[in-house]
């Protein structure tokens, strides 16, 4: 087993920790918990970074809070260990861009853990089974995320959409951005083939998740994570992506996708965490490419340091 060290016991990082112990892949041998000199209750805790560090590790899995994440994922390239890091892998573009280097100088294995790109109702939206044909844009709702001091919902929310949308259409394209209710981000991106991608991210109440992929055949629309209904695709279901960019516009696209008839419905399987374990796995055992690699998670902070840009936020 790959011997690894796990930084940070925050909510997602003690839940991290139960799924790299339990994927069968690792053995931790470290933990540290950058918030608290006590030690975690639970074995192999480090009581500093330096007694952290002094462990022969081979893997470091970094889930920190967003605003020093890509400063430790640095620390961890420097020392040439294999690097597991969760979203977004920096907020800095300053930051994101020496991740870039130093993964890409010294080819140490780097994955970023935008785990929905390995969900199975997105795999299959994205791999070709589902005979989508020639992608035409796509949207996609993340909202209801609790507000972290310092750190606004959508930097914590919209790198996983990002990750998928880059997948779906490329990273390539230009940002508009407006601030929606109640501090929600609508943003909209129109590539250079004039494919149109909508995101809508943020803190509220009601919360909402959802994604839809607009194929020139069919189109693929995933709802709350538990379901994927496909539909074929009509002109007035793609004029309606192309002109939607306020809250009560994509809204009303999704009440219609709801009331459409489908033509094949799935279910949610499988565990998108373990998957995006297991990927990460493979890449330090042989190499093989994951992903969502150092250049997945580096278009992506490029792509909020747009979007913040268009809502005239400094980065």
């Amino acid at each position: 087993m790959i011997r690894a060290g796990v930084i940070g016991l925050g909510a997602w990082g003690a839940r991290l920790l139960d799924k790299v112990r339990g994927s069968g892949r690792f053995e931790v041998i470290a933990i540290l918990d950058p918030r608290s000199g006590d030690s975690p209750a639970r074995g192999v805790a480090c009581e500093s970074a330096e007694q952290f560090w002094r462990q022969p590790l081979e893997a470091v899995f970094v889930a920190v809070d967003p605003r020093v994440q890509g400063e430790l994922g640095v620390e961890v390239l420097e020392r040439g260990l294999s690097l597991f890091i969760e979203k977004p892998m920096a907020l800095s573009l300053t930051v994101a861009e020496q991740i870039l280097r130093l993964a890409r100088q010294g080819s140490v294995p780097f994955h970023v853990d935008h785990l929905v790109r390995y969900d199975a109702l997105h795999r299959a939206a994205l791999d070709g089974r589902l005979e989508l044909g020639e992608m035409l844009g796509s949207v996609h709702v993340r909202l209801g995320a609790r507000p972290r001091p310092g750190v606004l919902p959508h930097q914590v929310l919209m790198p996983h959409d990002l990750s998928l949308m880059h997948e779906a259409l490329g990273p390539d394209g230009d940002w508009t951005a407006t601030r929606g209710p109640e501090g929600t981000i609508l943003a909209r991106r129109v590539d250079p083939l004039g494919r149109p991608s909508l995101l809508w991210s943020g803190a509220l109440q009601a919360s909402a998740r959802w994604s839809l992929y607009l194929g020139a055949e069919r189109s693929a629309f995933i709802g709350e994570g538990c379901f994927l209904r496909v539909f074929r695709t009509s002109k007035e279901l793609v004029d309606q992506v192309a002109r939607a960019f306020s809250a009560s516009e994509i809204a009303a696209l999704r009440d219609r996708l709801l009331e459409m008839t489908p033509t094949l419905e799935m279910s949610a399987e499988g565990d998108a965490l373990l998957e995006s374990i297991f990927a990460f796995a493979a890449r330090v055992e042989t190499g093989a490419p994951t992903l969502c690699d150092v250049t997945d998670g580096y278009s992506v902070t490029l792509a909020q340091s747009r979007i913040d840009a268009a809502l005239g936020a400094p980065r």
